[in-house]
C-alpha cells in the first residue's frame, strides 16, 4: 500500500491563505469596485438598506445605510442585524443615488459583489422603487 502524505493543519491554512491572496490579486486585475448591499427582503418590492464599496485599494467609496420606503421584517433583521431604528435618519435611495452613486456606477468601471446577481438586481430594483430611470449599471461591466 502507498503512503499518503498528510499535510498539516498549517500548511492547509498557508496553501488557503496563499490562494486567497492570489484570487485578490487576480480580482484586481480584473475589476475596479467591489459592492455588497443588505436588503428588506429576496421579493420583488425588496429594497436596498445598506450599501457599500470600495476600490482596489481599499478606499471606501461608499458606507451607508439607506431608509426604504417599507418596515425591515423581523426575520430579515435577524439575518443581517439592521432594524428600523438603524435607518431613521438615513437618507433615502434617490438622496444616495444623486449624491454618490451615480457618480460612482458613471465611472465605466468593473463591479464585483459577493454575490454579484442578488447586489445588481437589488440596486435595479431600488431604483425602480424610486422610480429613478437611470440604469448605469446596465452600462458597466458587473461580475
Amino acid at each position: 500500500k502507498a503512503k499518503r502524505k498528510v499535510k498539516s493543519k498549517q500548511s492547509v491554512e498557508e496553501t488557503a491563505r496563499v490562494l486567497r491572496v492570489d484570487a485578490i490579486e487576480e480580482a484586481r486585475k480584473l475589476l475596479d469596485i467591489f459592492l455588497d448591499t443588505e436588503t428588506t427582503g429576496f421579493c420583488g418590492k425588496s429594497e436596498v438598506i445598506e450599501i457599500a464599496a470600495v476600490d482596489v485599494d481599499g478606499n471606501v467609496l461608499i458606507d451607508s445605510f439607506v431608509k426604504p420606503l417599507s418596515l425591515v421584517p423581523n426575520q430579515v433583521s435577524e439575518i443581517h442585524g439592521i432594524y428600523d431604528h438603524h435607518l431613521i435618519n438615513a437618507p433615502n435611495w434617490n438622496d444616495i443615488w444623486q449624491s454618490d452613486l451615480k457618480s460612482i456606477f458613471n465611472k465605466k468601471s468593473m463591479f464585483g459583489a459577493y454575490n454579484c446577481p442578488f447586489d445588481r438586481r437589488m440596486v435595479e430594483q431600488s431604483n425602480k422603487l424610486m422610480k429613478i430611470k437611470d440604469s448605469l449599471l446596465k452600462a458597466n461591466g458587473f461580475a
